[in-house]
């Protein structure tokens, strides 16, 4: 069985924040000009520990279901989410929801797990572009030689030309393919990856998309800080209903992206960037919200409720102004340190004897 979230909450919270991250002039600009930056991410709902006891010996334990993620990369708000609490879904069965919410002129990127068929050709009919890691189950016919075209900060870039075919329809469609060599490899042990796009050439070259596909990270590693402050997993492990705290991690990642324009307005989106920590932004938001709610009456928050978008981003910028930003400063990991060799049990055990 399939239970699809259908409360618009998340799309809501996206349609008030806009306009005000819109007054605040607080939009970052564009990765690709001309098109609209939409970064599709998919994760469980959560996993981070094993089952209890009694729901290990059964193959029908509840497990976590999953989540897409639709951010908007201008706005730098979570604009759509896609949620199933079948564990045993794929994200690619919510592709279809997907797509009908894909706008012409907009260009989406988004890992290999959703390099799939359906998603490239449905984003070619709505007129929009992709910028896509190939998974190794999609094969294509190489057209040409690939041509060494550069180098970027992360290997040497090639591209070439790929024709993917729709098996139903037998409509073909010629791609860009652009492969990075990698200097480090991945964590999976990859030294190279293959990016597809539908872009023409003359509004990105091949290092460009390379680019593209690899700021995807940014994003990600924010929503990551704010999903381990709010802690939006279910902690009960055979509770089913892990979507509704899933979306509460989702508004509370807009929640603070106004308050970070609100900041930028006011001290430059070069200090959000270098110097907010946007975990340390989370922890008081989850510390003070209950005190809050306790201190001050439900009618002094009304008020709120009836402003004017310019009033209330006005609003923002009066905190954003008094705020001591030394409280939320960041602080950089340094590199990571070598583990220590672990000792021979066994030599160490014959030494003993």
């Amino acid at each position: 069985m399939e239970l699809v979230c259908r409360k618009p909450w998340v799309r809501d919270s996206f349609r008030r924040a806009e306009p005000i991250i819109r007054k605040l002039r607080a939009a970052e600009p564009s990765w690709l000009p001309g098109y609209k930056v939409r970064i599709l991410d998919g994760n469980h709902l959560g996993a981070t520990e094993h089952r209890i006891d009694e729901l290990r010996r059964t193959w029908a334990a509840p497990l976590p279901g999953k989540a897409l993620v639709v951010f908007d990369q201008a706005k730098g708000l979570v604009r759509d989410v896609f949620l199933t609490e079948d564990g045993q879904a794929q994200e690619r069965r919510l592709i279809g929801r997907v797509l009908e919410t894909v706008q012409r002129g907009e260009l989406w990127i988004a890992d290999r797990n959703f390099c799939t068929l359906p998603l490239i050709f449905g984003m070619h009919r709505r007129e929009a572009c992709f910028v896509l890691r190939q998974h190794g189950q999609l094969k294509g016919h190489l057209l040409g030689h690939r041509q060494r075209v550069g180098k970027t900060e992360t290997g040497i870039v090639y591209e070439q030309a790929i024709a993917v075919t729709e098996p139903a329809s037998k409509e073909e469609l010629i791609l860009r393919r652009v492969t990075v060599e990698l200097s480090q490899p991945t964590r999976d042990g990859d030294t190279e990856i293959h990016i597809l796009s539908n872009l023409p050439g003359e509004a990105a070259s091949a290092q460009k998309l390379a680019e593209l596909y690899r700021n995807r990270w940014t994003i990600e590693r924010v929503f990551f800080e704010i999903e381990r402050a709010f802690e939006s997993e279910i902690s009960t492990l055979g509770y089913r209903r892990r979507p509704v705290r899933a979306l509460a991690g989702l508004l509370a990642y807009n929640a603070v992206a106004l308050v970070e324009a609100a900041i930028a307005c006011e001290h430059g989106r070069e200090t959000v960037r270098n110097e907010v920590s946007t975990y340390y932004l989370s922890l008081e938001i989850r510390g003070a919200w209950d005190g809050m709610q306790i201190a001050i009456p439900p009618k002094h928050w009304r008020v709120f409720a009836t402003q004017s978008d310019d009033d209330f981003a006005a609003t923002l910028r009066e905190i954003a102004r008094r705020m001591q930003l030394a409280r939320y400063k960041k602080h950089p990991r340094g590199p990571k340190k070598k583990p220590p060799k672990k000792p021979n049990t066994k030599t160490a055990t014959r030494l003993h004897r």
